[in-house]
């Protein structure tokens, strides 16, 4: 037995016991009870009848648990999407509703009915006639999208056909929120959406004419937490003010470090996330934003929640977390105490901390069905005066079936089922169904069997024998590794079933982040034979890893054995953060939210009010139904409506003074004031949007003058009996005549309040008004002198009066230095024929600068002109430097003389005129001369000089002209030419336009003509042949010509030149050439004598 008792203490010291609940019978959805357990984490089971699949969970290691929990965990069901809607207005834009005189309907002489006329002016159009109504010549008119709602009104006012006219005004409805599934919520406002009764609700609607709630009413939450990233909660999430987030310091002295919005109890930290949603649930119903076009909305529209998660992801408080929790939410000024958690424990400390809140505190009564008069549910049970103990409704008006109740100890009934409410969402990791073994390394004797399962067609057992083994240590490991990366709350779930020795044999539940070293998470011992049940073990201690590996380990004795444990449908889920889901929930859970709602919602519209007053104002206030005699103290159901109508403050105000002018210039503003003094009872705050409104009148209404609302500076209350000076601007209309402007307090998305301020305003047309400021200008800051230079400037209409050509409002050349404005350019530009500037418009007007041919400093000024009244507005003066030009050289052919047609070797004068076309004045001085630029076949040169120069003294100024004067000669070749002329400066450049000339040059007609050049005939004939050879050479030529002519010609020619001079005179004619030349030329020839001679003629002609 000593063994036994040792070996129990040493199981108990190294496992943490795994408590699990049963009950016979099916409870409601949201009824879940847990035993009380010792001081170790444990692993919460409920039966699967009871609760289906459970939520997240974050680990709990608060010790001492006692045998509280909540009241009924449903399960979330259904998601529905939020769809966002446009913001409200006043009134509907680009329409108007206009009163016709009876005279209106004539029609005028080109047959159409004035009234139309006038729609016309404006461009717009009948929408709706309601003469047929009865109301003879009531329109709703269409405006033109050019035109808006106020200048429409100005617009008609002013027309002398016209009684009335209006902006198509909206006037509101009991308030109903925006909120895409306000119809879901049948406890808010039962129409019988649901197959109930009408009208079995809380009023809600009508309690929100009167108040919405306020964000200076808080609502600590204490429950499983709230998902304070939720699209409808996230709003009204409260905020420490005494708490810089994420420096580590407990700033505000309170002992948490962070708490930023709140604190988890559970896990000891400052994010009080739900792991399993009932807590967001709650939230939700109290104070879902309203009026924000997404999901649902809550009894308050504006109230914050205080998230105090003293729960875990199965239901469980220990007596610890629910002492911090309620001195939490006292010690942070909690108007409003939500608890939606009960069990049968009594606890005095409990007690006593709830009775030293000053805080109101709303309880479930428990979903047991019992009567809390014989059994009592804790804490709606204890007995302070600050509690409220709440049953649940249907949506008939009857008790809920699973409702406790009592006729002394539950104060009032609420609607408890099927609530649909916010819930955080969850995702899926890793699911198994136990149909195969696959995804797991076995380890005998675990295996399948068929013998029990909770989903067909099987699950695993560590017995299929149907006892296990004494001594046993088998472990049933999954093959690959979790990710629970990206997750801060983690939980797995499986159903169960089955017995092992308590104490002594049990199911460890392992994790590891290697695979190698080993955890023990939790355990279950104990008979569990009965029924399935499901159990729900924390994993968030592994949150972060990306490789978590899960095992499930059986272990024995040497002792005794049992029957074992079947495990099926194993999964693993982590918290998606921002998943903004919803889903249904029943339980006097979801009834206390309601109250707790109501709670504040009665604080927020009567702020003085002691909790005491609070309570009793909701119980005085129930709607009483024969379902609920003798099953709550005041027979009857909540009703929001009666319960903050009957407390409402009552906001008034009157007025004290104003500065309003009673006469304005149309379009001139004012700086005005405007002094309301408090005369209700509550404080006004630009927090609750209490602000000063543009209440009406006639001629289109105050909002023509100025802002619609006028609020209060930030951190500024009116108390009552108090005054407040509200300054603003306003502006006369543009359309002179009589208006009655109206002010008046307004408490935005309630009501219009207290006395209304209306002035009589003598609004006279304004004399139209002149002026301008210069928007921008493209002036260069420096020009080279004679340069032009295309620019612009562009000016603002500031005044009143439309600019126009008509007027003659120009630009105008406005002065300056060195020669003012009008040497740069025009004296005027003018606007473009047909172009008006509107007051507040902007024109550039664009023209051509030329710089002054001086170099210097020049200030040029350009400012607006009304030629003949005035100069105005703003001048633009410019600095631009003129810079000396450099001297250009160009010239253009004038004119020229050159022949088309020239005879070969024929000489023709010739002229070509040029224009000086450059800024450099010709001279020969800089040798600046015409040139025979080239050409095909021989170019300009073969016709004439290469340069014709300027005469001496000759100059030619820049745009005169000058004639050059010179001799062309056709080449000798006939042919066609293209001689070119272009002006040139000498080593410096050729330059301007090129006189291209074609000219067709012809062959001349052929002449005959010579003249000697050289002769060599002797003067006279010798007439005898010499008998002796010369011994010399004569020396002078021959005076005579013989007179007779040899008669034989030789008939052959010698090819050699003689070398000697013969001795002897030839008898006959050589038939050889002689073979040397002679040494003398003889000067004497005898009678009969041939000589060789020669004669040299020059062809003068011009035939060959």
């Amino acid at each position: 037995m000593a063994r036994k008792f040792l070996k129990m203490f040493i199981f108990i010291i190294l496992l943490i016991f795994f408590t699990l609940s049963a009950t016979a019978s099916a409870q409601p959805d949201d009824n879940a009870s847990f035993t009380e357990s010792g001081n170790y984490s444990t692993s919460e089971l409920v039966p699967v009848n009871e609760s289906g699949k459970l939520p997240l969970t974050k680990n709990n290691t608060s010790p001492y648990f006692t045998e509280d929990s909540f009241t009924d965990l449903a399960p979330v069901v259904g998601q529905l999407d939020a769809h966002a809607g446009p913001e409200g207005l006043d009134y509907v834009p680009g329409e108007v509703i206009v009163e016709f005189k009876p005279t209106a309907t004539i029609k005028s002489a080109n047959g159409q009915e004035i009234s139309q006329s006038v729609h016309s002016r404006i461009g717009s159009s009948v929408k709706k006639d309601f003469t047929r109504t009865g109301l003879a010549g009531v329109q709703l008119v269409q405006l033109s999208s050019e035109t808006s709602v106020e200048e429409a009104v100005n617009f008609y006012r002013s027309d002398p056909n016209v009684l009335s006219v209006s902006p198509n005004y909206i006037d509101r409805l009991d308030q109903t929120p925006n909120d895409p599934q306000f119809n879901a919520l049948w406890g808010l406002h039962n129409t019988g959406q649901t197959g109930g009764t009408a009208d079995a609700d809380i009023d809600a609607p009508e309690a929100w004419n009167l108040a919405q709630g306020s964000t200076g009413v808080v609502v600590a939450v204490i429950d499983s937490g709230v998902d304070c990233t939720h699209q409808d909660l996230a709003a009204n999430i409260w905020t420490n003010p005494g708490e810089i987030p994420g420096n580590g310091i407990d700033d505000d002295g309170n002992g948490y470090i962070d708490d930023v919005h709140g604190w988890d109890f559970v896990n000891n930290d400052n994010d009080p996330y739900d792991d399993n949603g009932h807590g967001t649930h709650c939230a939700g119903t109290i104070a879902a934003v309203g009026n924000n076009a997404k999901g649902i909305v809550g009894v308050n529209w504006n109230t914050k929640i205080m998230p105090l998660k003293a729960g875990s992801a199965a239901g469980a408080l220990t007596t610890v977390d629910q002492l911090e929790a309620f001195a939490y939410a006292t010690m942070m000024g909690a108007d409003v105490i939500s608890c939606s958690f009960g069990g049968t424990n009594y606890v005095s400390t409990v007690q006593t901390a709830i009775a030293a809140s000053p805080a109101v505190v709303v309880c479930a009564a428990g979903n047991d069905g019992t009567n809390n008069d014989a059994i009592p549910h804790y804490p709606a049970n204890y007995n302070c005066a600050n509690i409220i103990a709440v049953a649940a409704t249907d949506h008939n008006d009857n008790l809920a079936s699973f409702s406790n109740y009592g006729a002394t100890t539950v104060d009032v009934a609420a609607p408890g089922a099927s609530i649909y409410s916010t819930v955080p969402g969850y995702t899926t990791v890793f699911s198994d169904s136990m149909t195969t073994l696959a995804n797991w390394n076995v380890q005998s004797p675990w295996g399948l069997t068929t013998a029990a399962y909770y989903s067909a067609p099987s699950s695993v057992t560590d017995s299929p024998g149907g006892y296990y083994a004494n001594n046993a240590n088998c472990a049933l490991t999954r093959k690959n590794p979790i990710d629970l990366s990206p997750s801060s709350a983690s939980v797995l779930t499986f159903y169960l079933r089955g017995n092992a020795e308590y104490s002594y044999d049990g199911l460890l539940i392992e994790c590891s982040h290697d695979g190698a070293t080993w955890d023990v998470i939790s355990v279950v011992t104990g008979d569990y034979s009965n029924a399935w049940y499901i159990a729900s073990v924390d994993l968030s201690s592994y949150c972060g890893d990306s490789s978590v590996y899960l095992r499930f380990r059986f272990i024995s004795d040497d002792i005794y054995t049992y029957d074992g444990y079947y495990i099926d449908d194993v999964e693993v889920s982590r918290n998606a953060v921002n998943a903004n889901t919803y889903g249904y929930m029943s339980g006097t859970s979801m009834a206390t939210p309601h109250v707790s709602g109501l709670a504040a919602l009665v604080k927020a519209a009567a702020p003085g009010l002691s909790t005491s007053q609070i309570k009793q104002t909701i119980l005085n206030t129930v709607d009483a139904k024969p379902s609920l005699t003798g099953k709550v103290a005041t027979g009857g159901r909540i009703n929001a409506y009666n319960a903050v109508n009957s407390v409402a403050t009552v906001n008034n105000a009157a007025v004290v003074s104003d500065t309003i002018p009673t006469t304005m210039t149309a379009g001139q503003s004012y700086a005005v004031s405007v002094t309301m003094q408090n005369t209700g009872t509550t404080t006004w705050s630009e927090g609750d949007q209490i602000q000063l409104g543009a209440a009406g009148g006639t001629a289109g209404e105050a909002i023509l003058f100025g802002p619609r609302r006028v609020p209060l500076p930030a951190g500024v209350t009116v108390a009552p009996g108090a005054s407040h000076t509200f300054t603003f601007t306003m502006t006369a209309p543009a359309t002179a005549g009589t208006y009655t402007p109206q002010y008046r307090m307004v408490w935005e998305g309630h009501q219009w309040f207290g006395e209304t301020l209306t002035k009589t305003v003598q609004v006279t047309a304004a004399t139209p008004t002149v002026d301008a400021v210069v928007v921008s200008d493209t002036v260069p800051a420096t020009m080279t002198a004679g340069q032009s230079s295309s620019v612009s400037v562009t000016m603002q209409n500031t005044g009143t009066k439309t600019w126009s050509e008509g007027d003659q409002i120009q630009l105008g050349a406005a002065g300056g230095t060195a020669g003012e404005a009008i040497l740069f350019g025009p004296r005027r530009v003018p606007l473009p024929a047909g172009v008006t500037v509107a007051p507040g418009a902007s024109h550039t007007f664009t023209f051509t600068m030329t710089a002054p041919a001086t170099a210097g400093t020049y200030t040029p000024q350009y400012r607006m002109v009304w030629e003949a009244h005035q100069w105005f507005g703003e001048t633009l003066t410019k600095t631009v430097q003129v810079t000396a030009a450099t001297p250009t050289v160009d010239a253009v052919v004038v004119s020229d003389t050159i022949p088309a047609t020239m005879t070969a070797g024929q000489s023709s004068s010739v002229s070509v005129t040029m224009q000086n076309t450059g800024t450099k004045t010709w001279s020969e001085g800089d040798q600046i001369r015409l040139g025979a630029a080239g050409g095909t076949a021989g170019e300009a040169i073969l016709f004439g000089p290469r340069r014709v120069p300027l005469p001496a003294g000759v100059t030619v100024a820049p745009g005169a002209s000058h004639t050059f004067t010179f001799t062309m000669t056709a080449p000798a070749t006939a042919g066609t030419y293209t001689p070119q002329y272009r002006m040139v400066w000498e080593a410096h450049q050729w330059f301007g336009e090129t006189l291209a000339k074609t000219v067709q040059v012809t062959a001349a007609t052929p002449t005959v003509d010579t003249v000697v050049v050289n002769e060599t005939i002797p003067t006279t004939i010798p007439t005898t042949i010499p008998t002796t050879i010369p011994t010399t050479i004569p020396t002078t030529i021959p005076t005579t010509i013989p007179t007779t002519i040899p008669t034989t010609i030789p008939t052959t020619i010698p090819t050699t030149i003689p070398t000697t001079i013969p001795t002897t005179i030839p008898t006959t004619i050589p038939t050889t050439i002689p073979t040397t030349i002679p040494t003398t030329i003889p000067t004497t020839m005898t009678a009969g004598q041939n000589d060789t001679i020669s004669v040299i003629v020059q062809n003068t002609s011009t035939k060959t």
